[in-house]
């Protein structure tokens, strides 16, 4: 492994809108990471990103735990830091329906394209192998994708388990709130939980041009329900993950 022996940064806290130091710290050495550093690489020391930034050793270990829980560092003890991936590991899957607003609280530049509204024939199979019992033989289905600075990150085909002819859900409604607020604000359909079942696949070619990635490439498939209080399946979304860029967490007890 190769060790990095960088130059001297100027980084000073000029302005306190851009949150705290030690977020802005790390936020700077992710970018010092991107730039300079590649996989397996030796990371900077702590004495040396003290020299360098000119900030405390408080400062620089909670910065670098940011960096550790985005995948950007492996830490030992007694042992320098060693770059695992240059390009963000992003946690997410908490919350449904939310994840472009989990992306911009975490500083990230996101954006988010609803398209192909349309009522289609009931995926039969698809529906099947989820256990969704659906009376009608054709589904509103309609298509989302969230972009990281230009960069497709997820892809998403959304159906709602509805008569199709009540559902008229276009672009302009999904600018300013999310499906399950306009589900529940025009359809009278609240939304309170869901289920969803995590795997792996490769990018065919429809998934490659979705996500821009290579035919071939590793993806993540969730396949999310939403439920109603009473139970009720009105929500179903199969969504795919750059796998290079996305991971999940969740916390699990002894």
């Amino acid at each position: 492994m190769k060790e990095k022996s960088g130059t001297r940064e100027q980084f000073s806290l000029t302005n306190k809108e851009n949150g705290p130091l030690y977020l802005q710290l790390a936020g700077a050495l992710k970018t010092t990471i991107q730039e300079k550093f590649q996989q397996g690489d030796l990371f900077y020391s702590e004495a040396q990103i003290e020299q360098q930034f000119r900030v405390s050793r408080i400062t620089i270990r909670h910065a670098l735990k940011i960096l550790e829980r985005e995948g950007f560092i492996f830490r030992e003890a007694g042992k320098a830091p060693v770059v695992s991936r240059i390009k963000p590991v992003i946690n997410t899957g908490h919350r449904l329906g939310r994840l472009a607003e989990e992306l911009r609280n975490q500083g990230l530049n996101t954006a988010v394209k609803h398209y192909d509204f349309e009522v289609i024939t009931t995926p039969s199979e698809e529906f099947t192998n989820m256990s969704i019992e659906f009376d009608w033989p054709t589904v509103f289905r309609f298509k989302h994708q969230v972009s990281i600075d230009s960069k497709p990150v997820s892809y998403a085909i959304n159906y709602i388990l509805e008569d199709p002819e009540k559902i008229h859900l276009s672009e302009p409604d999904l600018q300013h709130h999310d499906l399950y607020d306009v589900l529940s604000l025009d359809y009278g359909i609240t939304i309170i939980n869901g289920e969803q079942c995590i795997g792996a696949v490769l990018a065919d070619k429809a998934l490659s041009e979705a996500l821009s990635v290579a035919k071939g490439s590793p993806l993540l498939r969730l396949d999310c329900i939403a439920f109603t209080k009473e139970g009720q399946k009105k929500v179903y979304a199969i969504v795919h993950y750059d796998a290079t860029i996305f991971q999940f967490r969740q916390l699990i007890q002894r």
